[in-house]
């Protein structure tokens, strides 16, 4: 699996549960959530505001928008600078144009894609992987410098089954 492969799978109208354990707090919770990924266009608007922020984007860069239905936000996320097809950044820009940057590496031999992010003193630190075509896992766990805050854990169903010929 290469990022291509990665976000061709992920396409399509997904039903997601995740559950989180405040590590500090001691408490939990879940939620779900209908999520839904397509390919676009990478726009006008989406590359002022990569120029602005002096990203350099791959020739080979594309974009997707995540329709997170119970949170009602759109996210896009761009994937560029890839140093291979197997890492490199990605960018995922909010509703208000602020942008997250993120590491990203695919380890071909199990399957799994690895994010790294730092987000205002936080890091965040996400493993995504195919159980097959239609069931889609996620661990992650989000620290400060010191302490582990969080852990979260999601699973995605896919709501049309992808059909492998």
């Amino acid at each position: 699996m290469n990022i291509n492969d990665f976000f061709e799978f992920s396409k399509g109208n997904w039903l997601c549960q995740k559950t989180f354990y405040d590590i500090q707090n001691k408490k939990h919770g879940s939620i779900i959530l209908n999520l839904f990924i397509e390919q676009q266009a990478i726009t006008d608007d989406m590359l002022k505001i990569i120029e602005k922020n002096n990203i350099k984007i791959a020739h080979r860069c594309f974009s997707f928008r995540f329709n997170w239905e119970s949170i009602k936000t759109n996210s896009h996320l761009i994937v560029a600078n890839p140093n291979s097809l197997c890492e490199g950044e990605v960018y995922q820009i909010n509703n208000s144009g602020n942008i997250i940057k993120s590491q990203f590496h695919i380890d071909i031999i199990e399957n799994k894609l690895t994010f790294k992010s730092k987000i205002n003193g936080l890091f965040l630190e996400e493993v995504i992987f195919f159980q097959n075509p239609n069931l889609k896992i996620s661990i992650g766990i989000i620290k400060n410098k010191n302490t582990r805050l969080l852990a979260f854990f999601t699973s995605g169903i896919r709501m049309q089954p992808l059909m492998l010929e």
